[in-house]
């Protein structure tokens, strides 16, 4: 209010229509109207994003999830965080560690890394205690959890920079 915006009853609309869904906030609470203005995802969760896949990633009190463009849960808000698909498989973490699971909320990879990057090009940037490596979308890892640093695999690369015992190779 006040930019010469007539958000309704919401206090608050983003500019942005994500698969004819608009974000807003009532009462500190958000959830998704369509361009008519209807309310298809109650203003209920303490965060949302509108992510351009099909699946909205939510926060609720007991953690993140998604819900598809109904409403209905179909990734059980339970995560202490959780990323975007990429590759059809979202980063999650809970508190073992990070994992991956797909669109119908299975685990694919468990939760047991302590730091995991999206998947791009079939590939997903992992760390375990031992250190960095790389795991496919069936969860082997592909480039062993051994290394100091890893770089990704930027736009097609056939190697990534690994560091080992100081020093960057390809």
């Amino acid at each position: 209010k006040g930019n010469g915006c007539d958000y309704g009853k919401y206090d608050w609309q983003d500019c942005f229509i994500w698969n004819g869904l608009i974000k807003v906030r009532l009462d500190g609470k958000y959830g998704f109207i369509n361009k008519d203005g209807e309310e298809i995802i109650p203003c209920k969760y303490e965060d949302a994003d509108n992510i351009p896949d099909g699946l909205i990633r939510v926060k609720s009190a007991e953690g993140w999830g998604f819900v598809n463009e109904n409403g209905e849960e179909i990734i059980s808000c339970k995560y202490e965080d959780a990323g975007a698909f990429s590759d059809g498989l979202a980063r999650v973490k809970s508190a073992e560690g990070w994992g991956f699971v797909n669109k119908n909320g299975e685990e694919i990879i468990s939760c047991k890394y302590e730091d995991a990057d999206d998947f791009f090009d079939g590939l997903a940037r992992v760390q375990s205690k031992e250190g960095w490596g790389f795991v496919n979308e069936d969860g082997e890892e592909i480039i062993p959890c051994k290394y100091e640093d890893a770089d990704d695999f930027w736009f097609g690369a056939e190697t990534a920079k690994v560091k080992l015992n100081g020093e960057w190779i390809n």
